[in-house]
Parts: structure tokens; sequence; C-alpha cells
């Protein structure tokens, strides 16, 4: 099961997924992994997060040419392709209170280069411009 290792219920998603020890992958929800931690998106209020939140779908969707694989009432599951060796990286939002926590993970190879980081901080900036 995708999910296994996670708290959920069928509705509402709890934690994402910790990034393995491969330096391929980038996440705000455990700040002790300095390797892989990444700032969430923060917010002054939660009616800020949800708007920032709700445009997600059609900004990954239009700009990083990303497809939506799941969705809950506080969680989004997209995967965007690489452009120039068209691998597959997981791209996974969830919206708590004023925090969006993100996760982006490639889902094969060693290293990303940054891929996986420098996408998480354009869509941090394109969100910024838009709410």
């Amino acid at each position: 099961m995708e999910f296994q290792n996670q708290r959920h219920t069928i509705d509402h998603m709890t934690t994402l997924k910790e990034c393995p020890e491969t330096p391929n992958c980038v996440c705000s929800f455990f700040k002790k992994d300095e390797k892989h931690f990444i700032q969430p998106m923060l917010f002054y209020t939660r009616s800020h997060a949800e708007k920032a939140f709700a445009q997600l779908p059609s900004l990954l969707i239009e700009k990083y040419n990303a497809t939506l694989l799941k969705t809950q009432a506080n969680y989004f599951h997209f995967v965007c392709v690489t452009k120039i060796f068209r691998f597959k990286d997981d791209v996974e939002f969830l919206l708590d209170d004023c925090v969006i926590q993100i996760r982006s993970a490639s889902r094969i190879g060693y290293s990303d280069l940054g891929t996986n980081r420098k996408r998480l901080e354009s869509i941090r900036n394109d969100l910024k411009k838009a709410v």
C-alpha cells in the first residue's frame, strides 16, 4: 500500500512520507532531517493558505506539466516529469492550518542535481505572486 507508513484517514492526510537516504528528495515535514529539509510554505492566515492551496492544481498542471494523481481535502499528490531525461518525480502538498507542507522526490536514481528543491522553490515563488 502506497501510504502504509503514514498516519491518515480516508479523506484527511496528517503527515508526509520521510525522504530516503538518497539526495534526490526534499521535504518540509521532518525538520530534523537537515539534508533533505526545505522550508514549508507559510501564510499569515488559514484563509491565505487555503487560497494558495486551491491554486496548486491549475498552477502545476499549466506551468509544470504535472499530472494530479491523488486529491483529498487537505492533500495533493502530483507527478512531474523532468524536461531532459523525462524522469518522474512525486510532488506532494499537505495543508495544515496556516502552513502548506511540501515534498518532492525522484522515483529513480541517486541524485537529482537539485531539481526537486528548485521546483518547489519555483512553485513557492509562483504562489507568492498569486496570493
